[in-house]
């Protein structure tokens, strides 16, 4: 288990890991600004299984994993999240 460096982005916290990975979940976050992060997380990894390839674990303190990126991965992982969104607001 690795220690965390936490920022804000409009208030939203945002972690990221001592090696330079952000959480993915809290990006999503502060990104979209709902409070359904998990949710759209779990679908695009339904909708658009590939996004698996830009993500690792990282174990917080009770055992929970968590989903982490480097700065490339989520580059790829904005670039489907805004698909999803923008998809998902014109239904």
């Amino acid at each position: 288990m690795n220690p965390c460096t936490n920022f804000s982005l409009d208030e939203h916290p945002v972690r990221f890991t001592d090696g330079g990975k952000v959480y993915v979940i809290d990006a999503i976050s502060a990104l979209s600004e709902i409070d359904k992060a998990n949710t759209i997380w779990n679908n695009l990894r339904t909708k658009k299984p590939e996004i698996n390839q830009y993500v690792k674990y990282h174990q917080l303190t009770g055992g929970v994993n968590v989903p982490i990126t480097d700065s490339a991965g989520w580059g790829e992982i904005q670039i489907i999240l805004f698909d999803y969104l923008i998809d998902t607001a014109t239904r």
